[in-house]
């Protein structure tokens, strides 16, 4: 934010003050790089040192706005106002903009979230034939934990019984495998090793559980004495997911089922913390969106007190919104933390595009509507495509 507001500030008084001076030497016949005088014509330089010499140490004061303009501002100055005034054209425009929008809004009802990996590499690469390859044949494979903390009576038939119950909740998801699960506490309850008749031979029972079974052993956390276990998890196994979105669902699923359960248990996997920005990244886009239109809305009006060219040009911005969402489901991309910035660029984009020409419009001279509209094109289709191929 801070280098922003340099940049806005270098841009309002240094850039506004080069500009100036390179005014001032055009207009005093200097050279643009040794800044000396030039006090003879082009064609008198041409004679004397040929065209390159008159080209590099040459000049001239222009007597028309159109000898200090590019191609990308004379063309369309010269294209647009003669076409684009014609009542056909201005009808296929109004058309073809319906259309886009149409294309743009069903685009939006397609959007999937979630970051694709394959989206974030070169074609050519072999990571990206990986991840089409991982899509299409295997999938992801995930392991959840439930975890326990706190000192409880796993001594209790309750205990076992409220985590075959949740453990049977899991397995009946659609996101996670039918049978595979492992947990220490489902598994001692089927060997001999397993005695309830009091919290010591429970836990004397499960110390030698855990030196036969020894994949258990970091499953289970007891305290400095040993005769209490403070922290314990069981894992279950999900089903294949071929996109971010069933990864989200089923995170969002395994929470539902923990928080249900009166095991007293939470569900975790090292994975959550990316799978965790499957699930938000609508609201934080939508949100962020909101907060810059808000921001660009407030500094349209400081700009622009007009009402009417402030209203369209914030209806020509969220247009642009709609298009940008909508065509990011045809071009096979994800809403997620890359493209959301790219989202949020576009407002900063759009309100400058939309800008130039209402404020073209706003301070024409013309006595006409069609006189402002072609004041607008000439004016302004330039620096918007200055900018645009620029940006």
């Amino acid at each position: 934010g801070v280098a922003i507001l340099f940049c806005y500030i270098c841009n309002a008084s240094i850039f506004g003050a080069c500009l100036t001076l390179h005014g001032r030497r055009v207009f005093s016949r200097r050279h643009t790089l040794t800044c000396l005088p030039v006090n003879e014509s082009r064609d008198q330089l041409q004679a004397k040192g040929g065209a390159c010499y008159a080209m590099v140490c040459g000049g001239q004061i222009p007597t028309r706005p159109t000898q200090d303009q590019s191609i990308c501002e004379k063309g369309p100055q010269a294209l647009f106002r003669k076409v684009l005034i014609m009542t056909p054209v201005r009808v296929l425009v109004v058309l073809l903009f319906a259309i886009y929008l149409a294309v743009a809004i069903w685009g939006c009802t397609k959007l999937q979230q979630g970051l694709d990996l394959k989206n974030i590499v070169l074609t050519s690469s072999y990571l990206y034939k990986y991840f089409i390859w991982i899509e299409q044949d295997f999938g992801s494979w995930l392991t959840v934990s439930f975890v326990s903390i706190g000192a409880r009576e796993y001594s209790s038939a309750d205990s076992l019984q409220n985590m075959r119950g949740l453990l049977s909740t899991v397995h009946q998801h659609e996101s996670f495998d039918p049978e595979i699960e492992s947990c220490w506490l489902t598994s001692l309850a089927e060997t001999t090793f397993y005695n309830t008749s009091s919290d010591s031979a429970f836990i004397q029972g499960l110390h030698g559980f855990l030196q036969v079974q020894t994949q258990f052993n970091n499953d289970v956390v007891f305290d400095s004495t040993n005769q209490t276990v403070l922290a314990s998890r069981c894992h279950v196994f999900t089903a294949k997911l071929l996109t971010s979105n069933d990864e989200a669902d089923m995170m969002t699923a395994a929470r539902e089922i923990a928080d249900a359960s009166p095991a007293d248990v939470f569900a975790y996997s090292p994975l959550f913390v990316i799978i965790e920005q499957y699930v938000i990244i609508l609201w934080s886009t939508l949100k962020t969106v909101g907060v810059t239109f808000a921001v660009m809305l407030v500094v349209t009006i400081v700009f622009l007190p007009q009402p009417v060219i402030v209203a369209l040009v914030m209806l020509q911005v969220l247009s642009i919104l709609v298009g940008v969402f909508g065509f990011m489901a045809h071009w096979d991309l994800t809403l997620s933390s890359v493209t959301m910035i790219h989202l949020i660029m576009s407002v900063g984009f759009s309100v400058d595009f939309c800008s130039h020409v209402c404020t073209a419009y706003m301070v024409s001279e013309g006595t006409s509507r069609q006189a402002r509209a072609m004041d607008a094109i000439v004016h302004a289709s330039g620096p918007i495509l200055n900018g645009s191929s620029f940006q």
